[in-house]
């Protein structure tokens, strides 16, 4: 007995799907009824790159702190005056007068010396010369201060022949006193002054003056003849005719107004200017310098020598007298008065 095999029906084969491009949806080359719609892929996130580490800060200079140190500096001069303000307006001031009157004969010589306090000379009566010292002296009380005024040595006496000297000296250092000083003098009279801290002021002495101060001005009117002017800390003024000046300072102008008599007249300033007024008559030599400013001059000079820093030349007929200035920092102007 032959078996024959049961026929099974044939399926045909499913055809393989097409190859999906990378990061692309898939698209079905034959899709059954059957067979559900496809889910679309969403294509992969490229990687993000790394993120670079942040670049670090560039070290900032240190600067010197300029705004701190000026505010300070204003914050402790307030307190320094303010303080100094408070103290004296809890101290007591007191004052008195050492006064004298000294006989001279023609021509007397007055010399002064005081540390600390202006000196004042104005012209006086023949054959007699004034002097008036004023000392001044501060403490908590009436009696402090007293006491503190004593601290001013005033010695006024005949010192020779035809000599009167006045000295002004502090006994302890550390006081705060002063010491003014006034006098009247005769005509002609020769005056040597001297203050470590104060003015000098002279008028109306037609005879040799010789002022010196550390820290203060000095001013001469309607003087004449020889004057010695030096201030180191301050300017100087002078009025003078038929005068032999040599005045120098330190920091400071100087001005000259006047005439100037035979031989050599020097004006020297450091820092600061030097302005000289003649007449138009005055007949001088003139030999200026300048180490940073100019030179200015009114008179028509012959045998003119200018340079940089150089003036020099020759006014008037046959002159004997001579004009020396010298300025290290400021300008030097020689005006023509007509």
């Amino acid at each position: 007995m032959l078996f024959r095999p049961r026929r099974r029906p044939i399926t045909p084969p499913v055809p393989p799907r097409p190859a999906v491009a990378p990061g692309g949806p898939e698209q079905p080359f034959i899709r059954f009824l059957d067979e559900p719609p496809p889910t679309p892929r969403t294509p992969p996130t490229p990687p993000r790159p790394p993120t670079p580490p942040p670049a670090a800060a560039p070290k900032r200079k240190r600067e010197f702190p300029i705004g701190i140190v000026a505010f300070l500096v204003v914050v402790g001069i307030g307190l320094i005056r303010h303080n100094a303000t408070a103290w004296n307006r809890g101290k007591v001031g007191i004052a008195d007068e050492v006064a004298k009157s000294i006989s001279v004969s023609a021509n007397p010589k007055v010399v002064v010396d005081t540390f600390n306090g202006p000196i004042e000379v104005t012209r006086g009566n023949f054959g007699r010369v004034d002097c008036i010292v004023t000392r001044q002296g501060a403490g908590p009380d009436e009696q402090a201060a007293e006491h503190d005024l004593q601290n001013v040595s005033v010695a006024i006496l005949e010192d020779g022949e035809n000599t009167v000297k006045v000295t002004a000296q502090r006994v302890h250092p550390q006081s705060g006193v002063q010491a003014a000083v006034r006098l009247r003098v005769p005509e002609g009279a020769i005056v040597a002054l001297r203050t470590r801290d104060g003015s000098i002021s002279v008028h109306g002495v037609e005879g040799p003056v010789t002022a010196s101060t550390h820290r203060g001005s000095i001013r001469v009117e309607d003087a004449s003849g020889p004057l010695l002017l030096t201030a180191a800390h301050g300017p100087i003024s002078c009025e003078a005719d038929g005068a032999v000046l040599s005045a120098e300072t330190g920091h400071g102008s100087i001005d000259f107004h006047g005439t100037l008599a035979d031989g050599q007249s020097t004006l020297r300033a450091d820092h600061g200017r030097v302005t000289v007024r003649l007449p138009e008559s005055q007949g001088f030599r003139l030999d200026a310098r300048v180490d940073h400013g100019k030179i200015d001059s009114g008179f028509p000079l012959r045998d003119r020598d200018e340079r940089r820093h150089r003036l020099a030349g020759i006014t008037g007929d046959d002159p004997r007298s001579t004009l020396k200035i010298r300025a290290d920092h400021g300008d030097v102007r020689i005006v023509d008065e007509e």
